[in-house]
């Protein structure tokens, strides 16, 4: 076949909606935007996503899913004005631009007409979809603005709409922008944290009840930000876990955390510490998390069985058969597996017969009300008495004082931490910490010796 010369219709149009391609989109676009430029003169770009069409593809095939597009495209132009341009794209995505507008009102308007024109059953491949759609709407008056900036924006606040539930629209202004600023900072700053020494452990001593005695330490990280100064983890550990930092920085707690814990474990043999540190959701599904801990425990020597591995109920759900195959590997190596929070989730007991658990930590909702509100108490006694019976060790999060201490060893809980022993500290201070300890083992704040 002879060679043809380029067929620019092909580029500039979708194949399967005929509508414009995103190519023929950017340079509208351009041009609405230079129109724009006039004084009294608005335009808004809607950003347009098909709310679950994923599942369409999935449950019933591409050419459903097609199908499906082509019903939409009719749809979509009825709720929109002569004139005003409407473009595939992505595989479920449409945008639209509609110059010559009065005010935001009516780009607002427009939108409401495209949901409203979306919500009424569409018959395609055979059968009826009821369809929604999630709008992120960017309005410009005047100004330089930019193609790519316009739809960059619409775009997260299409991403907005459907984080708050779909079926909606979202208007992007100068906040969401800021926000969507920060973020990408923020996110560029911790991936930069991990290698530049900005990261903090602190230690919370974790103490056997009957003693009591300090018999380890839970591993906390903080962020000492250059210009925010020490954060704390819920300041970014939500965002490390949806950015995937959180991988660099778990590995790092746990060659800290365990380096630490070696150190102290040298220096107090008699004392037979366990150092404990969590695992995200995020880790507890990396295939590699086994080969991370393996190699740290044996350039450290650490004994396995005083590495504690925390894990919250949100790492198992979902999770098919890979949190069980993970925490598996993670058992073979011989370190200790603890279910954190537990009694906050839903299927916690199924947890400790699917999962290699060897510890439960009772979150610190059930222990504020220990002694006085009848119910938790009883929830706390019913846990004791559930994990002693399976061989399970206990501990009891956030004692805050004596009442609760004494509530727990009357009960016959096995360990607890909290402020009532000592705050998180940094490694230092623990360290004097366990010096203390060691010469009378007595319960003395760290906060009076630091």
């Amino acid at each position: 076949m002879p060679l043809t010369a380029f067929d620019e219709s092909a580029e500039l149009h979708d194949p399967l909606t005929e509508l414009p391609s995103r190519v023929l989109l950017v340079d509208r676009l351009e041009h609405a935007l230079a129109r724009a430029r006039r004084p009294r003169t608005t335009l808004a770009v809607l950003f347009v996503d098909v709310d679950n069409f994923k599942q369409v593809n999935d449950s019933l095939g591409h050419e459903a899913g097609d199908d499906l597009l082509l019903a939409i495209k009719p749809r979509l132009l009825h709720g929109l004005r002569p004139g005003d341009t409407v473009a595939r794209f992505g595989s479920d995505e449409f945008v639209v631009v509609c110059e010559n507008l009065a005010s935001e009102a009516a780009a607002v308007s427009i939108a409401k007409r495209v949901l409203e024109a979306l919500s009424a059953p569409i018959p395609a491949a055979g059968t009826e979809h009821f369809v929604s759609a999630s709008i992120g709407i960017v309005v410009v008056e005047g100004g330089n603005a930019v193609a790519s900036d316009v739809l960059r924006d619409a775009g997260a606040a299409m991403h907005r709409a459907k984080q708050s539930g779909g079926a909606r629209w979202e208007l992007h202004d100068a906040s969401m922008r800021r926000r969507l600023l920060a973020r990408v900072s923020a996110e560029r700053e911790l991936r930069e944290a991990v290698g530049s020494d900005q990261l903090r452990l602190y230690y919370q001593p974790l103490v056997a009840l009957e003693g009591p005695r300090v018999i380890g330490a839970e591993a906390l990280v903080r962020w000492e930000h250059p210009t925010r100064g020490l954060l704390l983890p819920g300041e970014f550990i939500p965002l490390a876990e949806e950015t995937g930092a959180i991988l660099s920085l778990g590995k790092w707690v746990i060659e800290n955390a365990i380096r630490d814990g070696a150190q102290w474990q040298e220096a107090f043999p008699d004392m037979r510490l366990s150092v404990s540190l969590n695992l995200s959701a995020r880790q507890v599904a990396q295939a590699g998390i086994p080969r991370i801990v393996r190699e740290i425990l044996r350039e450290t020597g650490v004994n396995p069985a005083q590495v504690e591995l925390e894990i919250t109920e949100s790492a198992l759900i979902d999770g098919g058969d890979v949190p069980g195959e993970i925490l598996g590997a993670l058992k073979d190596l011989g370190v200790r597996l603890v279910l954190d929070d537990f009694g906050t989730g839903y299927s916690s007991l199924s947890y400790l017969k699917r999962f290699p658990i060897d510890a439960i930590k009772i979150d610190r909702s059930f222990i504020s009300g220990l002694g006085t509100d009848r119910g938790d108490t009883a929830i706390v006694a019913a846990v004791i008495n559930m994990a002693r019976a399976l061989g399970i060790s206990v501990i009891a999060e956030g004692v805050e004082n004596e009442s609760q201490a004494g509530a727990l060893r009357t009960l016959g809980c096995h360990y607890a931490q909290g402020f009532h022993y000592s705050p998180p500290v940094p490694a230092d201070v623990f360290g004097a910490f366990l010096t203390c300890a060691a010469a009378d083992m007595a319960r003395q704040p760290v906060d009076e010796i630091s």
